[in-house]
C-alpha cells in the first residue's frame, strides 16, 4: 500500500527559499497524520476475532468519516483527505477499506498507493544492517562495520575525519553517524551544491560528486536531521557486495528482494511507472528509494530526488 515518491513540489526540492521551520500547509499536514494516528489507534487495542463484530467495523467507519470531515474543514485549500485503513491481530484481518478520495471520482481503497516519502529511510536503514548481518564486504574487500569511517569507503573525501592516518582523538564519520543522523555533513536539501539547478533534478553521481565536497561542521555527533546521510548510505549499499553474489545489487534491487519481500510488502516499491499486483492499475512516477529516480523515458539515467524518499 506504500509507494515511496518525492512529495515535494519541484520548486522547493531542495528547500530553497522555504522557512527554518515546517510551513503551516506543512504543519497541518503532519497534523493530520498525527490525528489519524490518535484517532484509529483506540479501534485497534489488541482486538481478537472472538471480540470483532459488525457493530464495531460500523463504529470505524463513524469515526474515520467524522474524523476526514474535521480535517477537511480546517483547510479548505488543502486537497481533500483520504486514508486507508487496516485493523487485525494475530496474522489475521479484521478490516481494511479505503476511505475518502485519493483523487477526484476516485475513491480510496484498502489497495490504494501511497506516497510515504521519508518513511522509506527505514528501508535504508534495515538494507545496510542486513548486508552487515550477511557479513558483505565493499568492492575494495572492506567488511561492512557501522564504525567503518566514510573516508575508508569514499574516494575524494580526505577532508573527512576517519581516515587511517588520522590521529587519535578524532571523531570520525561513519555508516553508524549516517545512520543516526550524526555525521554532522550539510544536508544538501538544505544547502544545495551551488553548481546544481535547486528546481531541477540531479544525477546520482554528480550529487555524490558535490557531496564529496561538503566538510562537517558544527558540533561532532551531534544529531541534524539530514537527508545527505541517507544518500550517502544508499551509495554505500550499492557499492556492497554480499557473500554468494559477485556483484552489488541496486538499492531498490537489494531493498525489493530483500528487505519488502521478507515483509510481505508486495505493495511497497519505487515510483515508477508500474502496476499495482492487486488491482492491476498503473501508478506512474519519476522518483527511487533512495534518492535516485529513473525517469520512464529515460529508464537508465539515474536522477537524484532527494528530500523524502530515502
Amino acid at each position: 500500500m506504500a509507494e515511496m515518491k518525492n512529495a515535494r513540489r519541484p520548486s522547493d526540492r531542495f528547500g530553497q527559499g522555504a522557512p527554518k521551520g515546517p510551513s503551516r500547509g506543512r504543519l497541518s499536514v503532519l497534523g493530520r497524520a498525527a490525528m489519524a494516528a490518535a484517532l484509529v489507534l483506540p479501534l485497534a487495542t489488541q482486538p481478537s476475532r472472538a471480540d470483532w463484530t459488525p457493530a464495531k467495523s460500523g463504529e470505524a467507519d463513524a469515526l474515520v468519516t467524522r474524523f476526514l470531515a474535521r480535517i477537511d474543514a480546517q483547510n479548505a485549500a488543502l486537497p481533500r483527505a483520504c486514508l486507508a485503513l487496516a485493523i487485525g491481530s494475530d496474522q489475521r484481518r479484521f478490516l481494511a477499506k479505503g476511505f475518502g478520495e485519493c483523487t477526484p471520482k476516485s475513491r480510496a481503497t484498502e489497495h490504494t498507493v501511497f506516497h510515504v516519502g521519508s518513511l522509506a529511510k527505514q528501508f535504508t536503514a534495515a538494507a545496510v544492517l542486513d548486508l552487515m548481518h550477511r557479513h558483505a564486504k565493499l568492492r575494495t574487500g572492506r567488511p561492512m562495520a557501522l564504525d567503518l569511517p566514510l573516508a575508508q569507503i569514499f574516494t575524494g573525501v580526505d577532508h573527512w575525519p576517519g581516515r587511517e592516518d588520522d590521529g587519535e582523538g578524532v571523531q570520525p564519520v561513519t555508516v553508524r553517524s549516517l545512520l543516526t543522523m550524526t555525521s554532522n555533513l550539510p544536508n544538501f536539501t538544505r544547502q544545495p551544491p551551488s553548481s546544481v539547478d535547486p528546481h531541477g533534478r540531479i544525477g546520482a553521481p554528480q550529487l555524490l560528486a558535490e557531496v564529496k565536497k561538503m566538510k562537517p561542521w558544527g558540533w561532532p555527533n551531534t544529531f541534524e536531521y539530514s537527508n545527505t546521510s541517507y544518500f550517502l548510505l544508499s551509495e554505500i549499499i550499492e557499492e556492497a557486495v554480499a557473500p554468494g553474489e559477485t556483484a552489488p545489487r541496486s538499492h531498490h534491487d537489494y531493498l525489493r528482494a530483500e528487505i519488502f519481500s521478507r515483509a510481505d510488502l508486495h505493495e511497497t516499491g519505487r515510483t515508477r511507472t508500474w502496476r499495482s499486483p492487486s488491482t492491476g492499475g498503473l501508478r506512474s512516477s519519476i522518483s527511487r528509494i533512495g534518492s535516485k529516480a529513473a525517469p520512464t523515458s529515460q529508464a537508465p539515467r539515474r536522477i537524484c530526488s532527494p528530500g523524502t524518499a530515502h
